[in-house]
């Protein structure tokens, strides 16, 4: 299962990576933990797209968001990100907004 996580990024410093954002698996080969997929930069309100595939650039904003997909979702491995491991809500269905902004483009 595939899950959009969308994050509320404040005052990021020169550590801020999207790529960063893995749950990683002590159960797979080095480098083949699951990563962000087609991370897409928002207002900080979440109702406009700032910047998009490819790879986009974090914005010069003291707040914004960024959605991204986790593919093989599991919940008990948590999220990695640039500042360390985020406490991650219960999934839930997506806005309709976030259909709209960022809709899923598959792999390959």
């Amino acid at each position: 299962m595939a899950v959009l996580v969308e994050v509320l990024a404040e005052n990021v410093d020169s550590r801020f990576d999207v790529g960063d954002f893995v749950q990683f698996d002590p159960g797979v080969r080095e480098g083949w933990s699951q990563c962000a997929w087609q991370e897409t930069y928002l207002t900080d309100d979440g109702s406009a797209v700032l910047s998009g595939q490819p790879p986009p650039k974090a914005p010069l904003l003291p707040r914004f968001r960024v959605a991204f997909y986790i593919h093989n979702w599991r919940r008990r491995l948590g999220l990695l990100s640039s500042y360390g491991c985020l406490e991650l809500p219960r999934v839930k269905p997506m806005p309709k907004r976030l259909w709209e902004l960022v809709p899923y483009q598959s792999v390959g």
